[in-house]
C-alpha cells in the first residue's frame, strides 16, 4: 500500500510561533559499472563479514560523476544479490544475512529494500546524469552520503551489537542504512517540490522568514529561497516526501523511517548549534531533537561527517580530498558571498562547531550515554573533526570575510587564492604534510 500524507508535523512549538493556516516519478535507471561483480561471501567468526570487506574493497571509491558512488553501487549489488538468490523470500533473506549477520525488519522484504535502496540514490544521481545546474552540488552532497555509507558498512558489526545491547533489534541497523541512503534527497529536489509541502508553507509564510528575505538583496532572494531555505534549510521534509511518494515499502516501514530521517541535522540540543541558530534566526523556531534512538545514531553520523576532511583513494587508485567541509563550501560560495567569508565561515568556523557539537552530543541525556558514546565510528569522528581543525590550522593565513582574496600557506610559502576550488586543490597538495603534524598532536 502506498503511503500518503505521513510527513507529520513537526513539534507543537512550529504550530505556536507559525500559526495553523505532485507525485513523484521513479527517476530513470542509469547502469553501474561493476557494481554485481562484488562476492557475497559468507561471515567470519567475528567482526565484519568477508562480503562486507569485499565490498568496501570493490565499491568504496566508486567515482560519483560516472556510477552514482558508493552508495548507489551498493544498492545495485545488493539487488543482484536478492535477484540472485532466485524468488524464494526466505532464501532472499538468508542471501543478505549472510552479508550483514542478521535478518531484515519483518515488514519489509529484500526485493522491496533494495529497490527502495536504489531509487533513493538515482534520485541524487539524476542531476549529475541529466547535467543539471545543480549537478556540482549534487557530486558533493552524494560524496557526503556515500561517507556516511561507508561508516554504517565499516562498523555494522559494532553498531547492530550496541543497539542489542541497549534492547534495540540488531535488524534496526538495516532500517538505519535505508534511512540514510534517503535522509538527503531533499537537497536534490525541484525547490517548487518542497514548497508545496504543509510545513513548508508555514515556515515561508511566517513574519520571521518574510523580515529574514527582506534583508537579501532583491536580485538574489529567488536564489537564496531556493538554494538555502527550501533544498537546505528544508531539505528533510523534501528528503520525507520523496521517501512517501516513492513506491513499493510498506505504509508501516515509511512511517519507520520518517520518525529517523527527521530532525537528523542537529542531535546536540546546543542552542549556539548551526542548525538552532538558523531556523531561531530564520522560521523563528527551534530546530527539534531526533525522537528516537536510531534517528540520533543517523544524526551522529550525519554531523560526524558535516566538519571534516580525508584523504580518499577511489576504485582506480586516485587520491582525492573529501569530506562535508566540500559541499558545504560550495553550497556558500554558490549563494554569493565572499571566498573570505567561505573559508572563515563554512571551513574554519563550521569545522570548529561540528567538533563542539559532536562532544556535546555525547553529554545528551536521552541518547547520548545510552548509545553515541559506544560506537567506534563516533569515537573516530570526533579524532578526524580534530585532526582537520589542526589542519587548517596549519594552511589558512588569513580569511577576510569581506574579501575575495584568501591567504594560505602551501609548502612553507604564502600563497594568494580567489576560489573555492584553488583552495581545496592546494590542501590536497599539502594535506599529506599537515595531517602528519596533526596526527602527531590528536590523542
Amino acid at each position: 500500500m502506498r503511503p500518503m500524507n505521513l510527513i507529520r508535523t513537526r513539534t507543537i512549538a512550529i504550530l505556536l510561533a507559525l500559526g495553523a493556516t505532485t507525485a513523484l516519478g521513479c527517476a530513470s535507471e542509469a547502469p553501474v559499472e561493476g557494481a554485481s561483480s562484488v562476492a557475497s561471501a559468507g561471515t567470519t567468526a567475528e567482526g565484519l563479514s568477508q562480503a562486507l570487506k569485499t565490498i568496501l574493497r570493490d565499491l568504496r571509491g566508486a567515482d560519483v560523476k560516472t556510477t552514482g558512488g558508493f552508495g548507489r553501487s551498493l544498492a545495485s549489488h545488493l539487488d543482484d544479490v536478492v535477484r540472485n538468490a532466485g524468488d524464494d523470500v526466505t532464501a532472499q533473506r538468508s542471501a543478505l544475512k549472510s552479508i550483514f549477520g542478521v535478518e531484515l525488519p519483518k515488514d519489509i522484504t529484500p526485493s522491496e529494500f533494495t529497490t527502495s535502496m536504489k531509487q533513493a540514490f538515482q534520485h541524487q544521481y539524476e542531476p549529475i546524469v541529466k547535467g543539471a545546474a545543480n549537478a556540482a552540488g549534487a557530486a558533493d552532497n552524494l560524496s557526503h552520503v556515500d561517507s556516511i555509507v561507508a561508516d554504517i558498512i565499516e562498523g555494522f558489526p559494532d553498531i547492530v551489537k550496541n543497539l542489542e545491547s541497549s534492547g534495540i533489534e540488531g535488524s534496526k541497523a538495516m532500517d538505519l542504512l535505508l534511512a540514510v541512503a534517503w535522509h538527503d534527497v531533499g537537497k536534490m529536489m525541484d525547490p517548487a517540490y518542497i514548497e508545496s509541502i504543509p510545513q513548508v508553507k508555514l515556515f515561508l509564510a511566517s513574519d520571521a522568514f518574510q523580515a529574514a528575505l527582506a534583508k537579501v538583496p532583491e536580485p538574489f532572494q529567488k536564489n537564496y529561497k531556493n538554494k538555502f531555505i527550501l533544498q537546505v534549510l528544508c531539505h528533510e521534509f523534501g528528503s520525507i516526501k520523496a521517501l512517501e511518494d516513492s513506491n513499493g515499502l510498506k505504509e508501516s516501514v515509511v512511517k519507520r523511517l520518517v520518525t529517523f530521517i527527521e530532525d537528523h541535522n542537529d542531535g546536540s540540543g546546543n542552542p549556539a548549534a548551526w542548525w538552532n541558530t538558523q531556523w531561531k534566526t530564520i522560521f523563528n523556531v527551534e530546530y527539534p531533537a531526533p525522537k528516537t534512538p536510531i534517528g540520533f545514531v543517523l544524526a551522529a553520523l550525519d554531523r560526524a561527517r558535516q566538519g571534516s576532511l580525508e584523504m580518499l583513494t577511489t576504485a582506480n587508485g586516485v587520491r582525492t580530498l573529501d569530506g562535508g567541509v566540500i559541499k558545504i563550501a560550495n553550497n556558500t560560495r554558490a549563494t554569493g558571498k565572499s571566498l573570505g567569508f567561505v573559508v572563515q565561515d563554512s571551513i574554519v568556523t563550521n569545522n570548529a562547531r561540528s567538533l563542539e557539537q559532536l562532544r556535546t552530543m555525547t553529554q545528551t541525556k536521552t541518547f547520548g550515554e545510552l548509545l553515541v558514546t559506544k560506537f567506534d565510528f563516533f569515537k573516530k569522528a570526533i579524532k578526524r573533526n580534530q585532526i582537520t581543525q589542526d589542519v587548517l590550522k596549519g594552511f589558512v593565513k588569513s580569511a577576510d570575510p569581506a574579501s575575495d582574496v584568501v591567504e594560505v600557506i602551501s609548502h612553507g610559502k604564502v600563497v594568494q587564492i580567489t576560489t573555492v576550488e584553488d583552495f581545496f586543490k592546494l590542501l590536497e597538495d599539502n594535506w599529506d604534510e599537515l595531517y602528519a603534524e596533526a596526527a602527531l598532536r590528536s590523542p
